[in-house]
């Protein structure tokens, strides 16, 4: 008797770490991928906005409440993993339906979270996306979550940096690292950039990458800036 307790016991746990570990993301081995069409990074807005609203108009195909098990699986183009299954499987396809083709990429710095950015959460054993922030709540989205879809859930922050998520991705393209004077933002500094900076303090209607325009590291663009670039231009070879 006590044998038969113990077992039962033991296949029980067993049971509860294959149905956590099968919520991993996984190869592409699925009896059942579910495939959607995506765009080219090239051809739509990665605003947070419009991630907000490419992974909301999965709503109606996706509903609140419909079945959504370790049985369901999604082939993504986030790279990293090839496919993801259940909970996963959900948060690829959703992240897909925002970023298309764009890369992914794992962080670790929880205060860098963006709309559309996914967390491993619960010691590895579930994923969530983010649909929105707001005051350090973040509502989410996420499959599997009693074998059902499920929107609107809220994380607190400290919840998400309590040590039990484990890393997040974000599809988000990485900003180029500033170039001091290269105003217009091409990469090429040169008389082009000191003319776009001279209107945009004189008030005209131009647009200029603040960052690259900040040469004086103050925080607000002005004509000290527009000096300041003027040396770094003269101290530039002919």
């Amino acid at each position: 008797m006590k044998f038969t307790m113990l077992t039962k016991r033991v296949f029980g746990i067993a049971a509860a770490v294959v149905a956590a570990l099968s919520c991993l993301p996984l190869s592409a081995s699925a009896e059942t991928v579910r495939n959607e069409t995506v765009q080219s990074a090239d051809s739509f807005d990665v605003s947070e906005e419009a991630v907000y609203s490419a992974m909301i108009a999965k709503k109606d195909e996706y509903p609140e409440g419909l079945p959504w098990t370790n049985q369901n699986s999604y082939s993504w183009n986030g790279g990293i993993y090839s496919c993801g299954y259940g909970c996963a499987g959900f948060a690829f396809l959703l992240s897909d339906a925002a970023f298309g083709d764009l890369p992914a990429r794992v962080y670790y710095d929880y205060t860098q979270i963006r709309v559309g950015d996914i967390l491993r959460i619960n010691n590895n054993t579930h994923s969530v996306i983010v649909l929105s922030i707001d005051n350090g709540v973040y509502t989410i989205a996420e499959g599997n979550y009693n074998g059902m879809v499920h929107w609107g859930r809220t994380l607190t922050f400290d919840r998400i940096n309590d040590g039990t998520t484990s890393y997040a991705l974000t599809r988000y393209p990485e900003k180029a690292p500033a170039v001091p004077g290269d105003v217009d933002g091409n990469s090429d500094l040169n008389m082009k950039d000191l003319a776009t900076l001279q209107r945009y303090v004189n008030g005209w209607d131009v647009e200029i990458d603040l960052e690259n325009s900040d040469l004086t590291g103050e925080g607000k663009i002005n004509m000290k800036d527009v000096a300041e670039l003027q040396k770094l231009l003269n101290s530039m070879p002919a």
